[in-house]
């Protein structure tokens, strides 16, 4: 039974491997025949045309661009490296304002990435201040944070890049809105984002600045305007601050305080604040609250023109100075000017106040030498 059973299944072995071959034989075409005859033609097959060796190496001299990922699948920024995220972030950066804008919102509302909102945030603020936004998308970006329908976290962050910009155009900005606003918020957002505003290159500002601060009653519209006044630090301005700071208690206690807390937490790099702040100092004795006040304020003021002050005060000061000269010059530096005061030809109405100097200095000096 079993050599039956052998039989059988080589026979049918036989049988399917002749099926297959007969198959096979029906799907290929009939190879062609040779023939000696002269009047056939042989057959032809297509040339390849051999690559030209110029553009085969400039082809292989140039990368291929790398496109960034498409909005909808990609990764966080959390997710990424340094060098994938500043790609993006590059490439959206060389679009218009309103695109990049648009990118920045879009960050939060489509992609669910505050990582990313965050960045392009910085982005937009750097394309703010190189260039100069149109006066009708300026009007759509107050409309935006007009707008209470917006999440305040949108609103808030564009704020922020409005201030980081630090742009005459955004200063405007926030000078309109916080002049014209009906809303008390946004009036002191506004000037929260002005406030941010710094440095002698707005001083074109300041009489703006100063307006708002003489007619608000508003205390943090007032606050904001004092800090913005004093890092603008245009003569004016500091005049206006001094006079406030200087008055009397009940007077207008609101201005007097706000002019205060700017004069003694402020960094002014303005020259021009300079001569207010003397002309305090000049026939002023050690002890009197505007000597204190201004001679304070100038020792805070790292420029040349401060010190030079401090030392023009001391010239004509009585001896009771003199313990207030390590500070002044610790604070202000610029040791080759205080140097200066040490020379005999430099009236001196006490020589307890050139003798400190001379102390202060080796002290200063002392301190260099043993470092930090």
């Amino acid at each position: 039974m079993k050599s039956q059973s052998k039989v059988i299944f080589g026979a049918l072995a036989v049988l399917l491997a002749v099926g297959i071959a007969l198959w096979s034989q029906k799907q290929l075409p009939p190879a062609p025949v040779p023939t000696s005859s002269a009047s056939s033609k042989p057959l032809l097959t297509p040339a390849v045309p051999e690559p030209n060796p110029k553009e085969l190496l400039a082809s292989i001299a140039q990368p291929k661009p790398v496109t960034p990922p498409s909005t909808g699948d990609q990764r966080p920024f959390a997710k990424m490296g340094v060098l994938e995220r500043d790609a993006i972030l590059d490439e959206i950066a060389k679009k218009d304002l309103p695109a990049i804008f648009q990118a920045m919102l879009d960050a939060g509302r489509v992609e669910h990435d505050p990582r990313k909102q965050s960045a392009l945030a910085t982005t937009f603020a750097g394309a703010l201040h190189e260039r100069t936004p149109t006066p009708e998308f300026l009007v759509q970006l107050r409309k935006f944070i007009e707008d209470k329908s917006n999440p305040s976290l949108e609103r808030d962050t564009l704020v922020g890049a409005l201030a980081m910009a630090a742009t005459t155009d955004t200063a405007n900005f926030f000078l309109n809105l916080a002049t014209t606003s009906s809303d008390k918020q946004l009036r002191e957002s506004a000037a929260g984002g002005l406030s941010e505003i710094r440095g002698a290159t707005h001083e074109d500002l300041a009489p703006a600045i100063e307006k708002l601060w003489r007619e608000s009653n508003d205390e943090i519209v007032v606050t904001a305007m004092s800090l913005t006044m004093t890092k603008v630090g245009a003569s004016s301005s500091m005049e206006l601050l001094v006079s406030a700071a200087l008055a009397k208690d009940g007077a207008d206690d609101m201005r007097k305080h706000a002019a205060l807390n700017a004069l003694e937490t402020a960094t002014i790099l303005n020259d021009h604040a300079v001569p207010p702040l003397a002309a305090r100092l000049a026939n002023q004795s050690p002890a009197s609250v505007a000597s204190k006040m201004a001679g304070a304020t100038l020792a805070r003021i790292s420029r040349p023109t401060a010190a030079q002050a401090l030392i023009t005060w001391l010239q004509d000061a009585n001896s009771s100075a003199a313990p207030l000269v390590h500070d002044y010059l610790v604070r202000t530096q610029y040791a080759e000017i205080w140097e200066l005061a040490l020379d005999p030809s430099v009236p001196f109405r006490s020589e307890a106040n050139r003798e400190a100097i001379r102390a202060s200095l080796a002290q200063l000096k002392a301190s260099y030498k043993s470092g930090p």
